[in-house]
């Protein structure tokens, strides 16, 4: 059974009991404490959940808590008192003043909460591959060009683009004829970038700052890691669109 409680944001703590006259939400199962638990609102923006003490415990996903030690909430944690067979489950809706900091903490803390399935043994794999020249990071600087089947068919410059890929793959071939042709060619593609480039990152003269392997969609990331310092690429093509990188460490 799962049971709904509304405006619980309303208070900073909602106690759960079989005493209606000192509890928020009266419970009526038998192996209820007269004080069960309470859901508390933290001065952080969390929301916890506190067993006060009681005979049969609370839990949350299953897991029973420790008596009087406050958890983080996260949605779609499923409570339980004692018992019973009701479930209340957690749903939580930032409101428009919530930064999106505060949704990182709060999937940060619940990732922490989560079992790990890593053996000892893979977990030491992993501190290798860490260390393995193949996750080096690289710093690279790229030239955008969109078109209509873009993941995201608008740019700073225009509110709906509607060339097609090959159109697009042309403009990037001339602009890396134009880069090649060159005396200073980090310069030309800071200068061309700035005006040309349909990314956000042409206010940085494209820099895209230094990244490793798994943070670039696949073929950017490849044809990235492939050149040399100082190197450009031929117009690399990703869900984005149709790429010039040059890569500067």
């Amino acid at each position: 059974m799962v049971a709904v409680i509304k405006d619980i944001n309303r208070k900073k703590c909602t106690i759960f009991g079989r005493n209606k006259s000192m509890c928020d939400v009266g419970l009526e199962h038998p192996s209820i404490s007269r004080q069960h638990g309470a859901i508390l609102h933290g001065s952080s923006g969390n929301i916890y959940i506190l067993d006060l003490g009681s005979s049969h415990g609370t839990t949350c996903n299953h897991k029973k808590l420790h008596e009087k030690k406050r958890q983080v909430l996260a949605d779609g944690d499923i409570i339980r008192f004692g018992a019973s067979s009701r479930e209340y489950h957690i749903r939580l809706r930032l409101d428009s003043s919530s930064s999106e900091e505060e949704e990182k903490n709060r999937k940060r803390k619940k990732r922490k909460r989560a079992p790990s399935r890593e053996s000892t043994e893979e977990k030491e794999v992993g501190k290798k591959k860490k260390k393995s020249p193949e996750e080096k990071q690289v710093s690279c600087r790229h030239l955008l060009v969109k078109h209509k089947d873009s993941r995201r068919p608008f740019s700073w410059k225009s509110d709906e683009i509607t060339r097609s890929k090959d159109q697009a793959v042309e403009m990037a071939q001339g602009f890396l004829k134009k880069l090649q042709a060159s005396d200073n060619v980090e310069e030309a593609f800071i200068a061309l970038a700035k005006v040309e480039s349909d990314c956000n990152s042409n206010k940085r003269g494209g820099n895209l700052g230094k990244f490793g392997r798994g943070k670039m969609q696949k073929p950017f990331e490849e044809a990235a890691f492939s050149l040399g310092i100082g190197e450009l690429s031929k117009p690399v093509t990703t869900m984005s669109g149709i790429h010039i990188i040059y890569r500067t460490g």
